[in-house]
């Protein structure tokens, strides 16, 4: 029987769900003024502003942003100590920033179609980053890109962001998004696909802080830095105890072809990763990530379901150090293809150092090695799984571990060691869950709304000026 202590950890994992109620909901927005913004002609005069710097330099709390869909401004824009801003182009439209946008100690911001790409090491730390939000709260990304940076795309730093709609984090060279030291990130995206992938050493990092998505994603090929120690060439990164729900509601998600891993989980962080259910009705794949598609190590929590984990070298899961993870539970996942490679310790799922798992209603097939591998003092429950053509059987493990399990033992493979006890009755099921929805449609209707808001503005100033 898996000891009680187990399910502390894995309903530790599965509160992560529960923090996808959505960002705290901000006052409604009004703009007492409203700018315009023409880069391309140097002699403009307020209301109309040659510079977005120039226009948020003379903004007040409270001040609309207009730029043409289009526009390409090369400038850094620093939106600092303000309350309800916005900078916004015509909905679902693009303007450029060649440049960096910081966003200190404000609080409402909305930024609508920004494009920004910073190809200098800039003076203003951290150097390189196309977004930066420090001490910020309810701000709000909005169709939103921060692509071919010369460092990491989006850097946020005790801060409350919401990336709305779509977005993409691309093709950067550090981190394509870093949330870290007491932040929360949020993405809703009803509007598109949200991107973070071809970026440099490291795809998504999450750093004592909360992470909610809501897919359409996709986090794919993150390329190494070429000698650096992990965590290098991730997909998903979370230190510190950090939070993460990722569900895939609006789309698929996919965590692909990222040279060091997929997802890795460090330091009791927890990871509760989904779909093909109820309430997140599309897939999730975890494919082809170099060694190991997913790592929990000292202490970390995993909660996995409705996800195919596929395509890796060495193991398609593993946990080491005291982590958990509770696998399938109500809504099948599949373990396929894994243990490709000629290293020992080869297996679909590898739990070892005192680590525990739950496995139900998974299947686990075609792995180079065991279907689950358990070594030195691991606990391992396995119930209501399929196990098929697992090159050493369904389960190996060592005198240490104990495994509880409604296969036979003659299913076993023959190189297990462990004694066999009859599966515990958890009762605990992902699909029988009473989850709250994201609040993406209150983030998707305001950000509409203040865009009809700004284009309102814009065209009665243009009607006056004629």
């Amino acid at each position: 029987m898996v000891p009680s202590c187990f399910w502390k950890a894995c309903l530790g994992a599965l509160v992560c769900l529960f923090l996808l109620a959505g960002p705290a909901q901000g006052s409604a927005q009004q703009f007492t003024q409203s700018f315009y913004v023409d880069c391309s002609n140097p002699s403009a005069q307020p209301p109309q502003f040659s510079s977005i710097s120039a226009a948020v330099g003379a903004a007040t709390d409270g001040t609309s942003i207009y730029v043409p869909p289009g526009m390409t401004c090369a400038e850094n824009v620093t939106i600092g100590y303000l309350k309800n801003i916005a900078i916004a182009t015509d909905w679902m439209a693009t303007f450029n920033l060649i440049g960096k946008l910081t966003i200190q100690s404000s609080h409402t911001v909305e930024i609508q179609g920004m494009v920004v790409s910073n190809p200098i090491n800039d003076a203003m730390y951290p150097p390189g980053v196309g977004i930066v939000v420090n001490s910020s709260t309810d701000v709000t990304l909005a169709f939103v890109q921060s692509v071919n940076n010369i460092a990491g795309g989006l850097a946020i730093s005790t801060s409350d962001v919401t990336i709305n709609g779509a977005g993409t984090f691309s093709n950067n060279g550090a981190t394509g998004i870093n949330a870290s030291t007491n932040s929360t990130l949020y993405f809703n995206a009803w509007g598109g696909n949200v991107d973070i992938s071809n970026n440099t050493g490291i795809g998504l990092n999450a750093d004592r802080s909360v992470v909610g998505g809501y897919g359409n994603m996709t986090i794919n090929n993150t390329r190494a830095v070429p000698g650096a120690t992990p965590p290098n060439g991730v997909g998903i990164n979370e230190f510190g105890g950090a939070k993460a729900g990722i569900f895939a509601g609006f789309g698929p998600i996919s965590i692909s072809s990222n040279a060091g891993g997929g997802v890795l989980l460090w330091e009791t962080s927890e990871l509760s990763l989904g779909g093909n259910i109820s309430w997140a009705t599309n897939p999730v794949t975890v494919q082809g990530n170099g060694a190991v598609g997913i790592t929990a190590v000292y202490g970390s929590s995993l909660t996995l379901f409705g996800t195919q984990v596929t395509g890796h070298t060495t193991a398609g899961i593993s946990l080491y150090g005291n982590s958990q993870a509770a696998i399938a539970m109500g809504s099948a996942s599949d373990i396929s293809g894994n243990g490709t490679g000629t290293g020992p310790g080869r297996a679909g799922i590898v739990v070892e150092q005192g680590s525990q798992a739950l496995v139900s209603g998974a299947t686990i097939q075609n792995n180079g090695g065991p279907g689950i591998l358990g070594l030195v003092h691991a606990t391992l429950d396995v119930e209501s799984s399929t196990f098929s053509s697992n090159a050493g059987g369904a389960i190996v493990c060592d005198q240490s571990t104990a495994l509880a399990t409604d296969l036979p033992h003659s299913a076993l493979g023959s190189a297990n060691a462990c004694t066999v006890a009859p599966p515990g009755n958890h009762g605990h099921g992902v699909g029988n869950m009473s989850l709250g929805m994201p609040n993406w449609q209150f983030a998707k209707a305001r950000s509409i709304k203040l865009n009809s808001m700004i284009l309102s503005h814009h065209l009665n100033a243009t009607t006056l000026a004629k």
